[in-house]
């Protein structure tokens, strides 16, 4: 939640020109940019490997951390979804003989 009390700390500031303010301000440098396209990569990644592996699995509700990846954070959604991921595994491995 770290990253998202930043997110609505910056949303409710005055001046900040909204939403496309905030992704501007992503980019106001190298060392911004550099960190603004490494985590989009990471976040690309990471929607491909949930919803594919909801898929493979039966997870529910993928659309779900995939909405919170983008609404709240991926460093929330991603470990919940692998937690729910996990927990499809164990289950699957418990009911075979």
């Amino acid at each position: 939640m770290f990253a998202f009390g930043n997110t609505v700390a910056y949303m409710l500031s005055d001046g900040n020109g909204g939403l496309t303010g905030f992704f501007a301000a992503g980019y106001v440098n190298y060392a911004t940019s550099s960190l603004t396209n490494d985590l989009l990569i990471v976040a690309v990644a990471a929607v491909v490997l949930m919803i594919a592996e909801a898929r493979r699995l039966g997870v529910r509700y993928v659309w779900a951390y995939v909405a919170a990846s983008f609404l709240i954070a991926i460093s929330v959604s991603f470990p919940l979804f692998l937690i729910a991921r996990q927990l499809k595994l164990a289950a699957a491995k418990s009911s075979e003989p």
